[in-house]
């Protein structure tokens, strides 16, 4: 599932936000064929994590700002200081028991997990001040049955048609929708809210406050994606507990990620949300009908 609103502009209004009005262009459309969590640099430099820098600060682990804990830099082609990502060093120590990209992998190719992205108003590929950016969450065709279809790599293959799972639509117009520009072929746009069901470990909805999405197009592909937001601590803990309240105690999801916030400070210095930073590679696709 993907849920949203994005900001305000002036043009068209799609239900969720206003959208500049640029002109026609062209639309570029986009499955997501590699989802990552945002984990260390896999080369073995642990302060290179991909995200963005959402508190505007560049903290080590002796800044209160920071709720001390320290930030990285993001990986080419941005090489961002001040990255914001604390979900990915939970999700690493997790991973020794959980496979967590495999089961992604295997989840976009049964169909489960189809993330779409369109981007419109393009007039130029390179650098474009003013474009937007459509997020749908996907299905298979009617009479088509999973699993899509792969290539030699084993990931999802270019050119095949999704439908558009009617939960990312609201009033027949996209949920998540904000506008963006294009700098040196890389796609800049947010602040958006996003809510995206991963389904790993019986299933984790994140709703990802005030994300930033970034992605590189190039011909039919588009690479070195990320979404990177907020997690409210307590609705993150609710979602969490939820999956199995008897194997993951209510204590226990709170004090981890209370452990690992390092955003939203309340009025007391606390910080009440886990930063997060989503990494996405994709493959040309067709945009179908709306599903049912």
């Amino acid at each position: 599932m993907v849920g949203g609103c994005g900001d305000d502009g002036g043009g068209t209004t799609d239900g969720s936000t206003t959208i500049p009005d640029a002109g026609p262009g062209e639309t570029l459309f986009y499955v997501a064929s590699v989802l990552g969590v945002g984990q260390a640099d896999p080369t073995g430099d642990p302060s290179i994590v991909p995200g963005f820098n959402l508190d505007s600060l560049v903290s080590d682990a002796s800044d209160p700002a920071g709720c001390l804990h320290a930030d990285f830099t993001s990986p080419s082609p941005d090489n961002e200081p001040g990255v914001d990502n604390q979900l990915g060093p939970i999700l690493s120590s997790v991973g020794s028991s959980i496979d967590v990209e495999g089961s992604l992998s295997e989840n976009i190719l049964d169909g489960s997990l189809l993330l779409l992205f369109e981007v419109e108003r393009v007039n130029d590929r390179v650098n474009d001040p003013e474009v937007g950016l459509n997020i749908f969450i996907g299905q298979m065709p009617a009479g088509v049955d999973a699993p899509a279809d792969a290539d030699g790599d084993g990931l999802i293959d270019s050119d095949q048609t999704f439908d558009i799972n009617p939960s990312s639509l609201v009033g027949g117009e996209p949920l998540v929708s904000v506008s963006g520009s294009i700098i040196n072929g890389r796609v800049h746009a947010g602040p958006v809210d996003i809510e995206i069901n991963l389904p790993v470990a019986g299933g984790l909805l994140l709703n990802i406050r005030d994300a930033e999405v970034r992605l590189s197009i190039a011909g039919d592909t588009i690479s070195a994606g990320i979404i990177g937001g907020a997690l409210d601590v307590d609705e993150t803990v609710a979602t969490i507990v939820a999956i199995d309240p008897d194997a993951i105690p209510e204590s226990l999801a709170r004090s981890v990620l209370e452990a690992q916030a390092d955003l939203v400070p309340d009025a007391a210095g606390a910080c009440t949300a886990v930063s997060v930073g989503l990494t996405f590679d994709g493959i040309a696709a067709v945009r179908g009908v709306t599903g049912m």
